[in-house]
């Protein structure tokens, strides 16, 4: 408010001081509008340091970002993005994720994104260098105030190497259950055609084969099958004998074929391979004391090439195959040991027993070859 001075003259001439009058004072227009100015100026820099902030958190995120536009073409991408797919910005410009995801993965992600707004799924990805990975992606849309998305962002992750390892460590749990397993049989059985089958059994479970088999070197030095898994009586007399190792070889290795068709040392089987349907082979050694016993047969009806845990798995198997063999050799001969000292021992007591040669004669042989006795009785 303001002060105006007011004054007057009395009757008898007199003039008395000043009384200031109040005055009501309007502020001016220029100066609600300076304090209007004011307030934007200060919610637009904190929008402005906002903005800053939102950016630097976008450029300097460990995970890779990426924002494209409604129709799915790039708009940015952070540093991790570029390092993650190897494209710069201006070779994604006018491009979709497509370019690393695959046409079939980003219409699935797009289709899911346009009906839920979200969409959280593994990828497998092929950078520009070429490399395949197993990305977990995450993405959204961001709308306006009335809904309509504005931009969708994805987050990417590479998890290959937790992929890797996750089926490395089922490869080592399988192949623990298998060791268990052959272990379990080898221990119990009585006789070698059931750990063939459990064997096979392990075979298929552990290294996913489609046929698998057992061979064994017979007297005559020739490999015969002893036990098999969806293999044809035609195949098998087709194959029979064959083997990449000779009986004398010292230390026989796995022949891994991933396609036999692209094997030229299999020319002459392919025909036999072909009616059969088996694309890939893997020849697995059974040795035993330095000593090549049989060998291991996996089979395959498309190409495949043997990773080194599933090698690893197939000669677990294929060595408690061959130390079960060695065994009941083994204990094979201990018993004909046995029972040749016990024949001795028992003719020789015959013979000092009795002085009647006919019928000492007689009881040896009845004591070397009783099974035709008791045949005749």
């Amino acid at each position: 408010m303001q002060s105006t001075p007011v004054s007057s003259t009395t009757d008898d001439g007199v003039v008395p001081p000043a009384v200031p009058a109040v005055v009501p004072v309007v502020p001016s227009a220029s100066a609600a509008a300076s304090a209007t100015f004011e307030r934007r100026r200060a919610v637009g820099a904190a929008a402005e340091q906002a903005l800053a902030l939102y950016r630097a958190i976008f450029v300097n995120a460990p995970e890779a970002i990426a924002i494209v536009d409604t129709n799915g073409r790039y708009l940015e991408q952070n540093a991790a993005h570029l390092e993650l797919i190897g494209y710069s910005d201006e070779e994604l410009r006018g491009q979709t994720p497509a370019v690393h995801l695959g046409d079939t993965e980003f219409q699935t992600i797009v289709a899911e994104l346009v009906r839920t707004g979200t969409c959280h799924r593994e990828c497998v990805s092929r950078s520009k260098a070429g490399r395949e990975m197993t990305i977990e992606l995450s993405a959204f849309a961001v709308r306006e105030a009335d809904g309509e998305p504005v931009c969708y962002v994805g987050v990417k992750r590479d998890v290959t190497s937790e992929k890797q390892s996750a089926v490395a460590l089922q490869h080592k749990f399988e192949e623990l259950q298998a060791i268990y397993r052959m272990s379990n049989v080898v221990s119990r059985a009585g006789a070698l055609e059931e750990i063939y089958n459990v064997a096979l059994d392990e075979l298929q479970r552990t290294v996913h084969t489609d046929r698998a088999s057992v061979l064994l070197y017979d007297d005559a030095r020739v490999m015969r099958f002893k036990a098999w898994r969806g293999l044809s009586a035609a195949y098998r007399r087709a194959v029979e004998g064959h083997s990449p190792w000779s009986p004398d070889d010292p230390d026989p290795q796995p022949v891994l074929i991933g396609d036999v068709r692209a094997d030229p040392h299999l020319t002459e089987l392919l025909p036999v391979f072909e009616r059969e349907g088996i694309v890939a082979i893997g020849f697995i050694p059974l040795v035993s004391s330095g000593r090549l016993l049989g060998k291991f047969m996996i089979y395959f009806d498309r190409p495949h090439e043997l990773s080194a845990p599933e090698l690893q798995i197939a000669q677990t198997i294929a060595s408690h195959i061959a130390f079960a063999i060695a065994r009941k050799a083994d204990e094979t001969a201990l018993r004909e040991s046995w029972q040749a000292h016990r024949l001795l021992a028992e003719a020789g007591a015959l013979l000092n027993s009795s002085l009647d040669v006919e019928d000492t004669l007689a009881s040896i042989t009845r004591l070397a070859v009783p099974a035709a006795f008791r045949n005749e009785e």
